[in-house]
C-alpha cells in the first residue's frame, strides 16, 4: 500500500458513520428508499415510477438523499431522522469485534465523526450496537443540529472549529464520494474513500479495517 508523504502530518482522523462504521445492508437501504419514494409520490401526486426516475435524476445531480428530498419540498433532515426512530436499528447493526480493536489500536490518535441527518441520540444508539462509546470521538457533528448536511462545508468547518486544527492535518473517512469525499475536500482536509477507487480521494482502501494498516499504533 502506498503511504503519501503528508500522512505523518494527520493529527485527527474523521469518519462517517452510515455505510463506513457499519456495512450498508441492502434490506435497510430498499426500507428507506422505499419510504422516500412513497413520500415524493404523496407529496408531487406522482405514479411511483415517475417519483423513481425524478428522484434518481435529482440525486445525481446533488448527490444527497437529504438534499434530494427536501428539493421535493419535504424537509429531507426531519425526514430521516424519524426514519430512524421506526427501525429496529439491533436488526442490521451488529456488534463488530474487528472495529472495536481497531478503535482500540487507534487509541492515541484524535478521532471526529460527521454524520448525515441523525440525532445524537441516534449517532450514540448506532455506535453502541457496533460496540463503540461515543466518547472515542473528540467531536460529534450530527448535521441535524447544524441544519446543513454534508457534502455542505458547514459540518466539516464546525469539525474544524471544535478540533482547533488546519484542514491539511485532519482525514475524513467516508464511503460516499458525493458527500464525505467532496465535502471534506472542499474545506481542504484530506480524505480516505472506502470501496472503489476513485481519483476523487486522496486514499482508497478497499476495506475500513484497512485503515489499521496506516495508522495503527500497535
Amino acid at each position: 500500500m502506498h503511504i503519501p508523504s503528508w500522512l505523518p502530518s494527520i493529527r485527527a482522523l474523521g469518519w462517517d458513520l452510515d455505510g463506513t462504521l457499519y456495512p450498508p445492508s441492502q434490506t435497510l437501504t430498499k426500507l428507506i428508499q422505499k419510504r422516500q419514494y412513497q413520500a415524493v409520490s404523496e407529496k408531487m401526486r406522482w405514479s411511483l415510477q415517475r417519483t423513481r426516475s425524478e428522484y434518481e435524476k435529482r440525486y445525481l445531480n446533488l448527490g444527497s438523499n437529504t438534499k434530494t428530498i427536501s428539493s421535493f419540498g419535504i424537509d429531507g433532515i426531519s425526514f430521516f431522522t424519524s426514519a430512524w426512530d421506526t427501525i429496529d436499528l439491533s436488526a442490521f447493526i451488529h456488534r463488530d469485534e474487528r472495529m472495536v480493536h481497531m478503535f482500540d489500536s487507534l487509541s492515541s490518535r484524535r478521532h471526529f465523526l460527521i454524520s448525515n441527518s441523525n440525532r445524537l441520540d441516534q449517532i450514540q444508539k448506532k455506535l453502541l450496537l457496533i460496540g463503540l462509546q461515543a466518547e472515542i470521538f473528540e467531536v460529534i457533528v450530527p448535521t441535524e443540529e447544524l441544519g446543513e448536511v454534508k457534502p455542505d462545508p458547514a459540518p466539516f468547518l464546525f469539525a474544524l472549529e471544535k478540533l482547533r486544527l488546519p484542514p491539511e492535518q485532519t482525514l475524513f473517512i467516508g464511503d460516499r464520494v458525493s458527500t464525505d469525499v467532496m465535502g471534506a475536500s472542499a474545506v481542504g482536509m484530506r480524505t480516505c474513500r472506502i470501496g472503489e477507487t476513485t481519483p476523487s480521494a486522496d486514499i482508497c482502501i478497499p476495506s475500513v479495517y484497512d485503515i489499521r494498516l496506516i495508522f495503527s499504533d500497535r
